[in-house]
C-alpha cells in the first residue's frame, strides 16, 4: 500500500492510521456525492434539451440521401469497403447501416 500525504492550510495530513482512514473515507463519500450530483445534472439537462427538441448525440456521417445509395449499393453486393471508400467514412459505418435496416 502507497502513503498518501495530503497539505492542508493547517498542515501536515496523514492517511495512515484510523485517523487517517475515517478522513480518506469522509472524503471519497464527499466525492462520490458531487459526482452523483454532476450526473444528475447532466441527465436533467440532456432531457430538458430534449424536451426542446433538440437532437442529443452524435450527428449521422452520411445524409439520408447517401444511406439510402450504400444501402442500394450493398443490396447490388458491392464490397463494404468500396462503398465506404465512395463516402470516406470506415466500413463499419456502412456495416451499421445496414444492421440497422435489418431490425
Amino acid at each position: 500500500m502507497r502513503a498518501l500525504h495530503v497539505f492542508a492550510c493547517a498542515g501536515h495530513i496523514a492517511f495512515g492510521g484510523a485517523q487517517g482512514r475515517l478522513l480518506s473515507s469522509r472524503l471519497a463519500g464527499i466525492a462520490e456525492f458531487e459526482r452523483e450530483l454532476i450526473r444528475e445534472r447532466a441527465g436533467e439537462g440532456r432531457r430538458r434539451a430534449m424536451a426542446n427538441g433538440i437532437k442529443v448525440g452524435r450527428k449521422p456521417k452520411l445524409s439520408p440521401f447517401q444511406r439510402a445509395d450504400a444501402l442500394k449499393r450493398r443490396a447490388a453486393s458491392d464490397t463494404l469497403t468500396a462503398i465506404a471508400k465512395t463516402f470516406a467514412v470506415d466500413k463499419s459505418t456502412i456495416s451499421h447501416l445496414r444492421g440497422a435496416e435489418l431490425r
